[in-house]
């Protein structure tokens, strides 16, 4: 149940400030950390551009990986994305590159809906030459992205809630069942919408879920005023009325900035800037990178060797002890 989740408890916000406040800290803090290293950093603004425009990369992938399973395709989607945005909001695009933990918020969470693919075929939907690349990606990222998310990886997305709604609907408000099941297909589209926005921190599923039903009942001339009237008493339903318009402001704000802000040129422009500030620890094209990979693998293969060396002391002490006793 949502009401006794980690996610209400742990991932949800009073407002859109507040939200904003904990990014700007996440931008902040980073800023702090390397003044001393370099002289040109993102804007926490530029940081949410950079990671919407790999939220919307999101949606293609998973149109590709999933083309043959079209249901499953919408819960991954929506884990994915509720992963991705958990991470960055309170992590700097500039500590871990978006693209990394978009791959890996993406393989974690077909495991996590019950949609497992095997990493070949997960990485086959991707050119040859990046395959191993993004293979090792995501196994390098995995731990650091369930860190990110404090292992909260149930996640109550308002896809759920849509149809149990439908069938409230039909039951309370008499309208003829065709008319309600015609509200399912711009119900879904808006839910998709609602991804991509801020909605999911700020409202619970089921309230997003009846926000989309409401737009697209004012699409389609269908009026759900019975429906609404048989919900609670008049304050109650100023509050869920009042909740499904902020609802679809954030959703259609998010969509048009989708649409007009990300332009090619100023992501690739974002893209180059946060090469240049770009914490090396963590930056698979820097000297820094290589070093820390070679201590960790020295590390790993030491105990090994470490215990073969030991073994064959003891071998030889216990050839020793033979050769006198002969």
């Amino acid at each position: 149940m949502f009401h006794s989740s980690t996610q209400r408890k742990h991932w949800m916000f009073s407002s859109v400030e507040e939200l904003q406040a904990a990014r700007r800290q996440a931008n902040r803090a980073y800023v702090e950390n390397f003044s001393g290293r370099f002289e040109d950093f993102l804007t926490a603004e530029e940081e949410s551009m950079l990671c919407r425009a790999h939220e919307v990369e999101a949606g293609r992938i998973c149109k590709d990986l999933f083309r043959r399973n079209v249901p499953g395709r919408f819960p991954v989607l929506a884990t994915t994305l509720v992963f991705f945005k958990r991470f960055y909001a309170n992590n700097s695009v500039m500590s871990h590159h978006p693209r990394d933990i978009l791959y890996t918020s993406l393989y974690m969470a077909c495991k996590v809906e019950e949609e497992s693919i095997p990493m070949d075929s997960f990485v086959n939907i991707f050119p040859a030459e990046e395959r191993e690349r993004i293979a090792e990606c995501i196994l390098r990222n995995e731990l650091l992205l369930l860190q990110g998310l404090r292992f909260h990886l149930a996640v109550h997305n308002s896809f759920r809630p849509l149809e149990g709604l439908l069938i409230d609907i039909k039951t309370r408000s008499g309208l003829a069942a065709a008319s309600v099941d015609g509200l399912r297909e711009k119900s879904h589209y808006f839910l998709t919408l609602a991804l991509y926005s801020d909605a999911l921190f700020l409202f619970a599923p089921s309230q997003i879920a009846l926000a989309a039903i409401q737009h697209a009942a004012k699409h389609v001339n269908v009026d759900l005023s019975g429906y609404f009237s048989a919900l609670g008493n008049a304050e109650q339903i100023n509050d869920l009325e009042s909740a499904i318009k902020a609802i679809e402001s954030i959703v259609l704000s998010a969509s048009h900035q989708n649409d007009g802000s990300l332009a090619k040129e100023k992501i690739d422009a974002f893209e180059q800037k946060l090469k240049r500030c770009r914490d090396p620890k963590f930056d698979p094209e820097s000297e820094e990178f290589r070093k820390r990979l070679e201590e960790a693998e020295e590390d790993l293969l030491g105990e090994p060797k470490k215990l073969k060396s030991q073994q064959d002391s003891e071998d030889s002490m216990e050839e020793d002890i033979e050769l006198v006793a002969d």
